[in-house]
Order: C-alpha cells, then structure tokens, then sequence
C-alpha cells in the first residue's frame, strides 16, 4: 500500500487491535521507532520485538501499555499475539494505559512547555553567571 496522508495515519493504527513494533537484535537501543505514539495514541496494546536495555522497553513498562519481547524470537511473538487475542480485555487496558501516557506526557502543549522550561533555564544561567552569581 501507497503511504497514507498524514491526517489519515491514525485510522491505520486503529485496524487492528495490537500494534507491532519489531526491531533485529542491537538496533532497538539507538531509538524509539514513531510509530509507538502513533499506536499508543489509537489506543492499541503494544507487542514490541525490541532490545531489552532500550528506551521503548521503559516506556512500555512504565505505563503497562503492552508486552516486550525479545527480538527476533518468534515463538514469543506468536504467544504474544495468542495472549492479547484470547485476553480482550487485557488488551482494551493496555491500549488505555497507552493512550493516557500520551495524554499525559506527549501532547504538543506538554511538548511546547518543556522547551520553554529549558529556554528560561538557560536564560536564566546565563543571566546569573554574568552577574557572577
């Protein structure tokens, strides 16, 4: 499929009832894939094939919002995907818990504050190292 629009990413992420967040061994520690928010933000548990000592991994425990699993083990995959598919309901409150992290973390207002904290932080630093405080 073509890649969608923007404005249309959300209704992609809200097919299914997990999202998939597969990386190979030794890259998962260098980021945070986009696609997290944007199924977070649908409201869709998370199944992340993902290195363990990585960003996602704390993110994903720390708001309950899904299942972490080694990468590249597929019997763990497949038992993962069997677990939310006959636990409905413990894949409607992952995808909750997720939603609400973005909600309370992740928000373009939140997103705009931390950067004017840091700007006045810095400011004011400097501000105060002139006057030789």
């Amino acid at each position: 499929l073509p890649f969608l629009p923007y404005e249309e990413i959300g209704e992609a992420f809200s097919i299914g009832d997990v999202g998939l967040i597969i990386s190979k061994k030794g890259i998962g520690n260098s980021s945070v894939p986009s696609k997290t928010w944007s199924i977070m933000s649908a409201q869709r548990a998370v199944i992340a094939s993902f290195d363990s000592e990585s960003e996602l991994s704390e993110v994903i425990s720390e708001c309950n919002c899904g299942v972490f699993i080694p990468p590249d083990d597929a019997e763990a995959l497949m038992k993962a995907i069997l677990n939310f598919r006959n636990n409905p309901a413990a894949c409607r409150e992952c995808g909750a818990n997720g939603r609400k992290y973005i909600l309370d973390n992740l928000t373009k207002a939140q997103g705009c504050q931390k950067l004017v904290d840091v700007i006045k932080r810095v400011t004011y630093n400097k501000a105060t190292q002139g006057n030789g405080d």
